[in-house]
């Protein structure tokens, strides 16, 4: 009787939650301890709002008894209460963990020996300044002489862990912990420097993508780890925690498209782009649901785009790009940690190691996975390079050995083909300087047909002077003879006087006849090419008149002004007048046809004239030959000093006339010829010769 009343009674304490389950026990120990599953959790529905609320509520049964290790209340977060007692049976300083980091908001109220309540706050809320411990995770130093404890937290949709530490272990864990912590966050920091080193030696996207992506990783890993408040004043962990994710997802996708190459590919290209449009379009959308919401279709996100990712380097790799496989490994490592982090966010199982998420081992696995197949991308390449190197190295050996049978072969006969052709080309060149002799030669009969024409009439006026004075003096020899008959010396002396003049003017015109017929010789024959000092206002004058009475010889109808505008201080100059007169020839006869050609449209008031003139300008004699003809067209402009272009119908030039000018004033003489026109107004002709 006795044994089953004390059976009883020890079944109802056994099963009592405010002694059983409340009360927790601690004893020398190195390691924390987890004390979730030994307290009284109570939901806050908006009425427990101070801690006397709190007492009440857990007196009047309105709890529950938390039966593991952890606290989750991923579909329910809010405020809660949680109840526990210690019995501290060491002289050990003791801190209260909550190894959550995204945590915003945590009160803690010890009871202290004279009943009333000490409160200290704490959450990433709580400036960095104001924290009791500077940690990562919201910590409490507990009160030696209090044994009672409510503690206030504000969850979020991650799960709770609550261990207890004596001050010693509690600090080497935290040390150890921060070391772990730094390693790997080095660690991350050096492939960010490394693949931005390879971005911009090689200039390739995926590398600044895949640094983009450590980045976007290392901000998930201190929001999810706590340690980004060591980086930013007050962040809002809970927010980085939610739309970091949201960007990763899109950013991976896109970084494993271009990594993988798989434009190349565009079945596969085809189903990823579709979703890749659905993750970038998910990234503005979110904004327009609740959190909890969002938080379990990032999961969801998460689970599918690198289940996608692995899908794609398997079809890659199956196609013969062997960086596929890898990429496929490193994604279905990170897929496995990624959902036990998931499971551990949902049900608390399987526990963290040394406080790091799983997602942060995925993060980390995943960056040295693919740090290492980015590596051996580049080695791979280079041996492909060498090998192709190699390849085409061969092929060109062989193809130049091929080549040069084929150049022996041909080498015979091209021989023979090239004397053949070097004698056909000799003989070409031959016919050609003929032709251009030729040429030449008919440019300069056409000027010395010109000159001989305007000479011709030039020289018929004295002719005509000298036949009629002679008949004339006849006349007076035979008058003479009669006077002497007669006797009459009177009129013999005024006929030998009238006789004398006659004879003085057939001695001046014969003279003039003699000097031109000498000037005719002299440019019609072969002369030495010396310059001579010539007065080049004597020059100009002689041929102007030339060209006239040669036009005139050739058409009776033509008529034009001529106006001479000679400056009298120019000195004698160094010229070949043969070659300078053959110039002035060429360009007052073009002038004479310009106006010509101008009086043959009947314009109303025109009347042709020409111009030309010598002026002193500094150290040079500039001359110039003017009209008022029809000017030259802008599209011939540039032409009309090629040799062989003429404007004048076929066989009225050789179109050498101004080559051979401008060669002669140029080449011949160190000057320069140019041209000023206008249409419908004339043209000039500007000769600068140095003196």
């Amino acid at each position: 009787m006795i044994k089953n009343i004390l059976g009883v009674l020890l079944f109802l304490l056994a099963s009592s939650p405010l002694v059983s389950q409340s009360q927790v026990i601690w004893s020398k120990q190195k390691q924390g301890l987890q004390i979730l599953n030994q307290v009284s959790v109570a939901k806050d529905n908006g009425h427990i709002i101070t801690i006397d609320d709190a007492i009440k509520a857990f007196e009047n049964g309105e709890f529950t008894i938390n039966n593991n290790k952890i606290f989750n209340e991923a579909l329910d977060p809010g405020y809660y209460w949680f109840k526990f007692d210690i019995t501290n049976t060491t002289e050990d300083d003791l801190v209260l963990e909550i190894s959550q980091a995204i945590l915003p908001e945590a009160i803690l109220y010890a009871r202290l020996p004279d009943g009333s309540w000490q409160s200290i706050s704490n959450g990433y809320k709580k400036r960095w300044q104001d924290k009791g411990i500077k940690n990562q995770f919201q910590d409490f130093h507990l009160c030696k002489t209090c044994t009672s404890f409510y503690l206030k937290a504000n969850t979020t949709m991650l799960p709770i862990d609550m261990k207890l530490w004596s001050r010693d272990s509690f600090e080497n864990k935290t040390l150890i912990n921060r070391i772990v912590f730094g390693g790997i966050l080095g660690f991350m920091f050096f492939v960010i420097i490394y693949n931005l080193f390879l971005f911009f030696t090689i200039r390739r996207l995926e590398y600044f993508l895949y640094t983009v992506l450590i980045l976007g990783y290392l901000s998930f890993t201190l929001t999810v780890s706590g340690y980004l408040i060591y980086l930013l004043p007050q962040p809002d962990l809970w927010n980085w925690f939610i739309y970091v994710p949201i960007m990763l997802q899109p950013l991976g996708l896109y970084y494993c498209m271009v990594f993988l190459e798989v434009d190349k590919h565009p079945s596969i290209k085809k189903w990823s782009t579709y979703l890749l449009y659905y993750l970038i379009a998910y990234c503005f959308i979110n904004f327009f649901f609740g959190r909890p919401f969002v938080q379990t279709v990032n999961q969801l996100n998460a689970v599918i785009g690198m289940t996608a990712m692995i899908a794609i380097g398997y079809q890659v790799g199956r196609r013969g790009n062997k960086m596929g496989d890898y990429f496929a490994l490193a994604y279905v490592m990170m897929l496995l940690f990624g959902i036990l982090d998931i499971c551990y966010i949902r049900y608390g199982t399987p526990q963290y190691l040394f406080d790091i998420g799983y997602i942060v081992i995925a993060f980390l696995l995943e960056v040295i996975i693919l740090s290492y197949l980015l590596t051996k991308r580049l080695d791979w390449e280079n041996k492909a390079a060498i090998l192709s190197k190699e390849e085409a190295q061969q092929k060109l050996v062989t193809k130049t050995l091929e080549n040069e049978r084929i150049v022996k072969d041909q080498n015979i006969l091209l021989e023979k083909e090239v004397n053949q052709r070097t004698a056909e080309l000799k003989q070409s060149l031959e016919d050609l300087k003929q032709t251009q002799a030729q040429l030449i030669q008919s440019e300069k009969m056409a000027s010395l047909g010109e000159l001989t024409a305007g000479i011709a009439h030039e020289i018929q006026n004295p002719l005509n002077f000298v036949n009629n004075f002679s008949e004339v003096s006849t006349e007076l020899i035979d008058e003479m003879s009669e006077y002497l008959d007669k006797g009459d010396l009177t009129g013999v002396r005024e006929l030998t006087h009238d006789l004398t003049q006659n004879l003085q003017k057939i001695n001046h015109h014969g003279k003039r006849a003699g000097d031109i017929v000498k000037s005719m010789l002299q440019h019609s024959r072969a002369h030495s090419g010396q310059k001579e000092l010539t007065d080049l206002n004597a020059l100009a004058d002689e041929y102007l008149r030339l060209a006239y009475h040669g036009l005139r010889a050739k058409d009776k109808s033509f008529n034009a002004g001529l106006e001479t505008d000679f400056d009298p201080n120019i000195p004698k100059i160094e010229i070949i007048p043969q070659e300078m007169g053959r110039v002035l020839l060429n360009l007052i006869t073009n002038a004479f046809h310009a106006v010509n050609e101008r009086s043959k449209t009947g314009e109303v008031g025109y009347k042709p004239f020409v111009w030309v003139g010598t002026r002193l300008v500094a150290n040079e004699i500039e001359l110039f030959v003017k009209d008022n003809g029809t000017g030259i067209p802008d599209q011939i402009r540039d032409k009309i000093l090629q040799p062989f272009f003429t404007t004048k119908p076929t066989g009225q030039g050789t179109g050498l006339g101004l080559s051979l000018a401008y060669d002669i004033i140029t080449k011949g003489h160190n000057g320069q010829l140019k041209i000023d026109t206008k249409i419908g107004e004339g043209t000039s002709f500007i000769i600068n010769l140095k003196i």
